[in-house]
């Protein structure tokens, strides 16, 4: 199975490991601190976008800074390099990791249309009461009802511990 990279579906990791390599050739790659100069100039490479991550220019394609970084340390590169304490803590190496989509799902916002305020938590209205779940690879786990969204609150973020272990982001849980 040819595996894509997770940031740009148009290429596949491989594709982006050799793109990679040649680049490698040409910038210098600071990991503690995530910078990534240019050899000749010593000016830094790449242009920070609005959404926070830098992407560096090579052969007429974009390429992720901090995919960059992770790549030039650990020597591979998988389908997704996370950002352990968000994209505005900086790409040095400390602050990126590889995780799993699962994982990377866990650590996403909680969403607007929530009408609990609890992340994993919904109010069952023919129960009368409130429903605490999660999802792993896709599939969604019921883990049980409870009288107060706290209590349902509580159940979830036990059992995301448990499967995401320190993938689990906490503040994300409520708002």
């Amino acid at each position: 199975m040819t595996e894509f990279s997770f940031s740009r579906k148009d290429r596949t990791i491989n594709d982006e490991i050799e793109a990679i390599k040649e680049l490698l050739k040409i910038v210098d790659v600071h990991a503690p601190s995530g910078e990534v100069t240019y050899k000749k100039s010593g000016k830094p490479a790449g242009c920070l976008k609005p959404h926070g991550y830098t992407q560096i220019g090579f052969k007429k394609k974009l390429y992720h800074k901090h995919r960059v970084i992770f790549f030039s340390v650990h020597g591979y590169l998988p389908p997704i390099v996370d950002h352990i304490h968000g994209v505005e803590a900086g790409d040095g190496i400390g602050n990126i990791q590889a995780i799993t989509q699962s994982q990377n799902c866990m650590k996403r916002k909680m969403r607007s249309d929530n009408t609990t305020g609890y992340r994993g938590v919904s109010f069952d209205k023919n129960k009368k009461r409130y429903s605490a779940g999660i999802k792993l690879n896709g599939k969604r786990i019921s883990i049980d009802y409870f009288d107060t969204a706290i209590e349902a609150s509580e159940a979830y973020k036990a059992k995301a511990k448990e499967l995401f272990g320190e993938c689990y982001v906490e503040e994300h849980t409520s708002r």
